[in-house]
Protein backbone atom coordinates (compact mmCIF):
# COMPACT_ATOMS: atom_id res chain seq x y z
CA UNK A 1 0.00 0.00 0.00
CA UNK A 2 1.36 3.41 -1.05
CA UNK A 3 1.84 5.76 1.88
CA UNK A 4 2.18 9.67 2.52
CA UNK A 5 5.29 11.49 2.34
CA UNK A 6 6.31 14.43 4.30
CA UNK A 7 10.12 15.83 2.80
CA UNK A 8 10.83 19.24 4.00
CA UNK A 9 12.47 21.58 1.05
CA UNK A 10 14.22 24.77 1.78
CA UNK A 11 11.86 26.67 3.87
CA UNK A 12 8.61 24.49 3.00
CA UNK A 13 7.24 21.68 4.12
CA UNK A 14 5.89 18.87 1.38
CA UNK A 15 3.13 16.89 2.14
CA UNK A 16 2.34 13.85 -1.04
CA UNK A 17 0.05 11.77 -0.90
CA UNK A 18 -1.49 8.96 -3.09
CA UNK A 19 -5.33 9.82 -4.48
CA UNK A 20 -7.13 7.47 -6.87
CA UNK A 21 -4.24 6.40 -9.84
CA UNK A 22 -2.19 9.18 -8.94
CA UNK A 23 -0.39 11.25 -6.55
CA UNK A 24 -1.23 15.12 -4.84
CA UNK A 25 1.42 17.33 -3.25
CA UNK A 26 1.13 20.47 -1.07
CA UNK A 27 3.70 22.26 0.32
CA UNK A 28 3.11 24.77 3.14
CA UNK A 29 5.84 27.04 4.98
CA UNK A 30 7.71 24.84 7.76
CA UNK A 31 7.45 28.01 9.74
CA UNK A 32 3.89 29.32 9.58
CA UNK A 33 0.88 28.64 12.17
CA UNK A 34 -0.88 25.57 11.49
CA UNK A 35 -3.85 26.45 9.63
CA UNK A 36 -1.89 29.34 7.27
CA UNK A 37 -2.65 28.05 4.13
CA UNK A 38 -0.94 26.28 1.05
CA UNK A 39 1.72 28.14 -1.20
CA UNK A 40 1.84 26.03 -3.58
CA UNK A 41 -0.04 22.07 -5.17
CA UNK A 42 0.86 19.98 -8.07
CA UNK A 43 -0.70 16.39 -9.16
CA UNK A 44 1.18 14.03 -11.14
CA UNK A 45 0.90 9.87 -11.58
CA UNK A 46 3.79 9.27 -9.44
CA UNK A 47 5.33 9.71 -6.27
CA UNK A 48 8.47 11.06 -7.61
CA UNK A 49 7.07 13.12 -10.64
CA UNK A 50 4.44 14.78 -7.90
CA UNK A 51 7.77 15.95 -5.39
CA UNK A 52 9.34 17.34 -8.96
CA UNK A 53 6.47 19.20 -9.70
CA UNK A 54 6.27 20.75 -6.74
CA UNK A 55 9.31 21.55 -5.86
CA UNK A 56 9.45 23.47 -9.47
CA UNK A 57 6.89 25.59 -8.41
CA UNK A 58 8.62 26.40 -5.09
CA UNK A 59 11.30 27.48 -7.23
CA UNK A 60 9.41 29.42 -9.42
CA UNK A 61 7.92 31.05 -6.46
CA UNK A 62 10.96 31.26 -5.09
CA UNK A 63 12.47 33.41 -8.09
CA UNK A 64 9.48 35.17 -8.62
CA UNK A 65 9.78 36.49 -5.00
CA UNK A 66 13.56 37.18 -5.51
CA UNK A 67 12.55 39.65 -8.81
CA UNK A 68 10.25 41.72 -6.55
CA UNK A 69 12.59 42.60 -4.38
CA UNK A 70 14.05 46.57 -4.37
CA UNK A 71 18.02 46.49 -4.38
CA UNK A 72 19.16 49.21 -1.54
CA UNK A 73 22.70 50.19 -2.81
CA UNK A 74 23.57 51.53 0.21
CA UNK A 75 23.05 48.22 2.78
CA UNK A 76 24.00 45.93 -0.52
CA UNK A 77 20.60 44.16 0.36
CA UNK A 78 17.71 43.19 -1.37
CA UNK A 79 14.72 44.40 0.52
CA UNK A 80 12.30 41.83 0.29
CA UNK A 81 8.72 42.72 -0.73
CA UNK A 82 5.51 44.01 0.75
CA UNK A 83 3.86 39.93 0.53
CA UNK A 84 7.22 38.85 2.16
CA UNK A 85 6.71 40.66 4.83
CA UNK A 86 3.26 39.99 5.61
CA UNK A 87 3.89 36.23 5.14
CA UNK A 88 7.18 36.55 8.01
CA UNK A 89 4.95 38.63 10.52
CA UNK A 90 2.87 36.15 10.44
CA UNK A 91 5.32 33.73 11.30
CA UNK A 92 8.20 34.92 13.41
CA UNK A 93 7.93 34.69 16.88
CA UNK A 94 8.18 38.47 17.80
CA UNK A 95 7.74 39.39 21.64
CA UNK A 96 5.24 42.17 22.24
CA UNK A 97 7.99 44.68 22.79
CA UNK A 98 9.17 44.41 19.44
CA UNK A 99 5.92 44.41 17.79
CA UNK A 100 5.15 47.88 19.83
CA UNK A 101 8.53 49.46 18.04
CA UNK A 102 7.29 48.13 14.43
CA UNK A 103 3.71 50.07 15.10
CA UNK A 104 5.23 52.99 16.42
CA UNK A 105 7.81 52.76 13.40
CA UNK A 106 5.09 51.90 10.88
CA UNK A 107 2.81 55.00 12.13
CA UNK A 108 5.69 57.52 12.34
CA UNK A 109 6.40 60.63 10.98
CA UNK A 110 8.05 59.62 7.39
CA UNK A 111 9.02 56.26 9.48
CA UNK A 112 11.76 58.00 11.05
CA UNK A 113 12.67 57.13 14.50
CA UNK A 114 15.83 57.99 16.73
CA UNK A 115 16.98 54.49 19.07
CA UNK A 116 15.75 56.63 21.85
CA UNK A 117 12.35 56.82 20.50
CA UNK A 118 12.27 53.15 19.27
CA UNK A 119 13.44 52.56 22.63
CA UNK A 120 10.31 54.05 24.68
CA UNK A 121 7.46 52.52 21.89
CA UNK A 122 8.96 49.34 23.28
CA UNK A 123 8.88 49.89 26.96
CA UNK A 124 13.08 50.23 27.62
CA UNK A 125 14.78 52.59 29.37
CA UNK A 126 17.78 53.12 26.93
CA UNK A 127 17.92 52.61 23.65
CA UNK A 128 21.47 49.81 23.28
CA UNK A 129 18.33 47.58 24.78
CA UNK A 130 16.42 48.85 22.07
CA UNK A 131 18.71 48.39 19.54
CA UNK A 132 19.68 44.84 20.60
CA UNK A 133 15.89 43.68 20.43
CA UNK A 134 14.57 45.31 17.25
CA UNK A 135 17.94 43.66 15.44
CA UNK A 136 16.56 40.62 16.81
CA UNK A 137 13.25 41.07 15.34
CA UNK A 138 14.87 41.80 12.27
CA UNK A 139 17.16 38.58 12.31
CA UNK A 140 13.68 37.06 13.00
CA UNK A 141 11.94 38.31 10.52
CA UNK A 142 15.01 37.01 8.12
CA UNK A 143 14.79 33.83 9.71
CA UNK A 144 11.20 33.56 8.51
CA UNK A 145 12.06 34.49 5.17
CA UNK A 146 14.77 32.30 4.63
CA UNK A 147 17.09 35.89 3.49
CA UNK A 148 20.60 36.29 4.78
CA UNK A 149 20.65 39.87 6.72
CA UNK A 150 23.20 42.95 5.41
CA UNK A 151 26.56 43.32 6.28
CA UNK A 152 27.27 46.32 8.04
CA UNK A 153 29.71 48.72 6.35
CA UNK A 154 31.08 50.07 9.05
CA UNK A 155 32.34 46.66 11.19
CA UNK A 156 32.91 42.87 9.99
CA UNK A 157 29.09 41.67 11.43
CA UNK A 158 25.83 41.33 9.66
CA UNK A 159 23.18 43.76 10.62
CA UNK A 160 20.19 42.22 11.12
CA UNK A 161 18.14 45.75 11.97
CA UNK A 162 18.89 46.20 8.53
CA UNK A 163 16.22 44.09 7.89
CA UNK A 164 13.42 46.21 9.42
CA UNK A 165 14.96 49.82 8.45
CA UNK A 166 18.01 51.90 6.66
CA UNK A 167 20.38 53.52 9.06
CA UNK A 168 20.75 57.46 8.37
CA UNK A 169 23.52 59.30 10.20
CA UNK A 170 23.02 62.44 11.84
CA UNK A 171 25.65 64.34 9.95
CA UNK A 172 25.17 68.43 10.52
CA UNK A 173 24.58 68.17 14.05
CA UNK A 174 27.13 66.46 15.98
CA UNK A 175 25.65 65.24 19.45
CA UNK A 176 22.76 63.82 18.11
CA UNK A 177 21.55 60.69 17.21
CA UNK A 178 21.02 59.02 13.74
CA UNK A 179 17.73 58.12 12.74
CA UNK A 180 16.31 54.49 11.30
CA UNK A 181 14.35 54.71 8.25
CA UNK A 182 11.32 51.70 8.06
CA UNK A 183 11.31 50.33 4.81
CA UNK A 184 8.41 51.08 2.59
CA UNK A 185 7.72 47.47 1.78
CA UNK A 186 7.21 46.44 5.70
CA UNK A 187 5.83 49.65 6.64
CA UNK A 188 2.48 48.70 3.86
CA UNK A 189 2.95 45.34 5.31
CA UNK A 190 2.47 46.44 8.82
CA UNK A 191 -0.02 48.85 8.36
CA UNK A 192 -2.07 46.45 6.53
CA UNK A 193 -2.24 43.45 8.99
CA UNK A 194 -3.11 43.28 13.02
CA UNK A 195 0.39 42.88 14.38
Amino acid sequence: MRKATTVNFRQYTIKAMPVRDAWEARAFLSKAKQGSGIVAQASAPDEKQVLDEIRQKLDARDSDAKAARRFEESMNFHVPSKAEYAIALGIADLHKAQRDMLRAHARADEQLMTASELARSGGYSDFSTANLHYGKAGRLLADAMSIRVPQSGSREKDFPTGVIALWIPEKNTPGLEGRWKMHPELRSAIVELPL
